[in-house]
């Protein structure tokens, strides 16, 4: 390992070997979850249609953007350690 000012050089020493089974398994948990978003925005168009107000649509996007962000961050983990 070459010493630094700041300590040992990092970028020269091995890379540890990323846990791909964690890894999967967090990106299915994800993509569950996704789909449960996607199903509430889905659930709330028809409660749309049904009841006549924009409510239930604008509550079903809103837990849909709330569902998504832990596909990001399991998209943007992965992404990260490629």
């Amino acid at each position: 390992m070459v010493q630094t000012l700041l300590g040992p050089h990092r970028a020269l020493a091995k890379p540890a070997q990323p846990n791909w089974t964690a890894m999967q398994a967090s990106k299915r948990r994800a993509i569950r979850t996704y789909s449960i978003g996607m199903g509430c925005t889905f659930a709330g168009a028809w409660l749309t249609g049904v009841v006549g107000s924009m409510w239930p649509l604008a509550l079903g996007a809103s837990a849909a953007l709330l569902c998504t962000a832990p596909l990001i961050k399991a998209i943007w983990v992965t992404q990260k350690r490629e």
